[in-house]
């Protein structure tokens, strides 16, 4: 489903790109750079789409590391109640 979905993405980004070719200027401090409007505004989403996951990238390793330590502490939990179980037959 993902990829059906990534395909579509690029395909309309593509579009994006070619129905968008008037040039534009971006004045960036000191630099300029003249390139058209479609991949001036995929490169913006790029890296957009970048920032974002930078951002999102530690709390989804926290979380996975959490998860983690609970499934060892469950397990932990269930071996010990299974020994006290053993222990009372």
């Amino acid at each position: 489903m993902w990829m059906i979905v990534s395909f579509l993405m690029a395909a309309l980004a593509v579009i994006l790109a070619m129905q968008n070719g008037a040039p534009a200027t971006i004045h960036f401090f000191s630099w300029t750079f003249a390139q058209s409007q479609g991949i001036v505004l995929l490169v913006g989403f790029i890296a957009g789409f970048i920032a974002s996951m930078l951002i999102y990238l530690p709390t989804h390793i926290r979380n996975k590391l959490k998860i983690r330590h609970h499934e060892r502490r469950e397990t932990d939990l269930e071996r010990q109640l299974n020994t006290e179980r053993d222990k009372r037959e």
